[in-house]
């Protein structure tokens, strides 16, 4: 990771058990990525909207499915968990035209606001 097709770029952690999705790919993450490029028809929040409500709706379990992509022109991030948040839970700040997310603020900064659990959202 990260993943690219020379039109998009994708970002992932997370963990899924009994996926039954069909798409193409090495690895989970992969697939992830090829899923929603699957439903994408302009709108990249809504195609990774329903494909993560698909890939939740057909996962055994999602400790926890955390993801960055973005296309050049539209920057999406979308976080579930069903546990450890303090581990899991992404967090988010506007720094000028910049959109910082991270795993922790970093120390010292302020105006870090949490990305709610079970939340797509453009940026």
């Amino acid at each position: 990771m990260p993943f690219s097709d020379g039109k998009s770029i994708f970002i992932f952690n997370g963990e899924l058990r009994g996926v039954r999705i069909k798409s193409e790919g090495r690895i989970g993450a992969e697939k992830i990525y090829n899923y929603i490029r699957r439903f994408d028809r302009g709108d990249l929040c809504g195609a990774t909207a329903k494909a993560v409500a698909i890939i939740k709706k057909r996962s055994a379990y999602v400790r926890a499915m955390n993801l960055i992509i973005c296309d050049g022109r539209q920057t999406v991030v979308s976080s579930s968990f069903s546990e450890n948040p303090d581990y899991f839970q992404l967090h988010r700040k506007n720094d000028g035209d910049r959109h910082l997310v991270c795993s922790e603020p970093f120390a010292g900064e302020r105006d870090w606001r949490r990305i709610e659990n079970h939340t797509t959202i453009a940026l």
